[in-house]
């Protein structure tokens, strides 16, 4: 809806207008140094920002650095070894400040902080919360959990068309499902208590991820449809935490949460809960539809990752136990059995990341002066801020050949361990899970959870690709949406066959 207002057929022309004068008495002014201007597609006002949201993939692959407006703002494009190395490493560039505005598509100012102390807060809650002794003691509950999904996909309804299959859609059933994980770990109680009010808190998320208002980010002062969409979910999400945080406080009745540890290590509860949720429930829901995807779409693999699952259950499996069931033995494992027993589930989850997760990361520079970019001579402006196309690394086919291809054996060692062979040759070539000063703080609870999801649903069953009736589909992985800005479900239904194996 708002690259249609964007465009001139459907912006009103009073706002058109008062948008000009205001873009021709305060025209940003692009300082000595900055690198060269994006012209390719630059108008008066707007700025580059037709190609910047319509196709963002294709504007920014370049091993070049460039600058361009969208709006008022100042991007400059970060691209090479150069450009890669002071994105990841340069201590003057805010992560928060640039996904705030370009991946959340908030523009509400933040303090203009160079240590990024909201950010480290935030860090620091999410480690204290998913450290080893709370992700051990959360592993019965997890299990417990995906034991209980298994049941519920054993028992849908047969495909009309092929009765011995049963049909589901990855990113409906599983992306949900993932969201009951994370509020195990990272959550609130009330909300897994009532499935009615889970499912009210879902939607609620989904659509606070998916209104995202590129008109709002050019005209901050314009209240966009899809803005106004995105500041409801907001409300409805916000009003939910805060009714119970009252009640807690007023009753004095506590619950074995992360809501409660914020409670009670007096942090800035709101912010902090809403921040840990948003940041992984997208990226973690979509990664494990994506992953059951091309593994449904890859026999090879899909066989590889059940015999190495096999051969852990069968090891584990108690001395004279041999009829002990599959979910018995993967309900003993321990939590370092289950970060370190299977490499390669996490090669292909890796492989899963590099794959579906296109789109660009944003920084900005807060630092008070330009940033130098490498040994290049030229800079990042004060305030300017700096992107970098994912894609740039992980489809560059001289790093990741036959890119498209999902091949997961490109990140296992020859001795089948799981490796990162590429990252010793040159740096910041897998940026999946953050790299350099900004690590993913929730990459370990995402590995954990992801790997118990599919060990157990892989041991269980067996997959395929199909229609939405059963019938099995041959061809081409589904395609990834490489314009999108961040990792997201397909834009038409994907469905995949199973059934219990024998």
């Amino acid at each position: 809806m708002d690259l249609i207002i964007l465009g001139l057929g459907g912006l009103p022309l009073i706002y058109l207008a008062i948008s000009t004068l205001v873009a021709a008495r305060s025209q940003p002014v692009v300082s000595n140094g900055a690198v060269p201007k994006y012209r390719a597609s630059h108008l008066p006002v707007v700025g580059s920002a037709f190609p910047f949201f319509r196709s963002r993939a294709s504007m920014l692959a370049s091993k070049d650095c460039f600058s361009f407006f969208v709006g008022r703002k100042h991007i400059v494009n970060l691209g090479g070894v150069e450009g890669r190395r002071t994105f990841f490493e340069s201590k003057s560039l805010s992560l928060p400040h640039g996904a705030i505005e370009f991946l959340i598509g908030s523009v509400t100012p933040i303090d203009d902080d160079p240590d990024d102390h909201g950010a480290q807060e935030f860090i620091r809650s999410l480690a204290a919360l998913t450290r080893p002794s709370n992700l051990a003691r959360q592993l019965p509950v997890l299990m417990a959990d995906i034991r209980a999904f298994q049941g519920r996909l054993a028992q849908a309804a047969p495909s009309k068309e092929c009765p011995s299959w049963r049909v589901l859609d990855p990113f409906e059933s599983i992306y949900s499902f993932i969201f009951r994980l994370i509020l195990r770990v990272v959550g609130i109680a009330e909300w897994l208590e009532d499935e009615a009010v889970l499912g009210r808190m879902l939607s609620a998320f989904c659509g606070f991820e998916k209104n995202f208002s590129s008109v709002h980010l050019v005209f901050p002062w314009l209240p966009t449809p899809t803005y106004v969409k995105k500041l409801f979910h907001a409300a409805v999400l916000y009003t939910s935490i805060n009714k119970i945080v009252k009640r807690r406080k007023e009753t004095g009745k506590k619950q074995d949460d992360a809501l409660q540890f914020l409670i009670d290590h007096d942090k800035d509860i709101i912010r902090s809960l809403l921040s840990v949720l948003s940041s992984g429930i997208t990226t973690e829901g979509c990664a494990a539809a994506w992953l059951l995807v091309f593994l449904a779409h890859s026999p090879e693999w899909q066989a590889r990752c059940r015999a190495e699952i096999d051969g852990v259950i069968s090891q584990k499996r108690r001395e004279g136990q041999s009829s002990q069931s599959k979910y018995d033995v993967l309900e003993s494992l321990t939590l370092p059995e289950w970060e370190t027993g299977f490499p390669v589930m996490l090669a292909a989850f890796r492989e899963t990341v590099r794959l579906a997760m296109p789109g660009a990361m944003f920084r900005k520079n807060i630092s008070g002066g330009a940033v130098p970019i490498g040994k290049t001579g030229e800079v990042i402006p004060d305030g300017a801020y700096a992107s970098f196309l994912m894609d740039n690394v992980h489809m560059d086919p001289d790093l990741y050949p036959e890119p498209f291809q999902f091949n997961p054996g490109r990140h296992l060692s020859p001795d089948g361990g799981s490796g990162e062979k590429q990252e010793e040759l040159e740096p910041h070539t897998y940026i999946g899970w953050g790299t350099g000063r900004h690590p993913c703080a929730g990459m370990r609870l995402a590995k954990l959870e992801i790997t118990m999801l599919m060990a157990s649903l892989v041991a269980h069953f067996e997959f395929q690709p199909s229609d939405a009736q059963g019938s099995k589909t041959t061809g081409e992985f589904p395609l990834v949406h490489r314009n999108g800005h961040r990792m997201e479900k397909p834009k038409t239904p994907v469905y995949l066959r199973y059934k219990e194996r024998k």
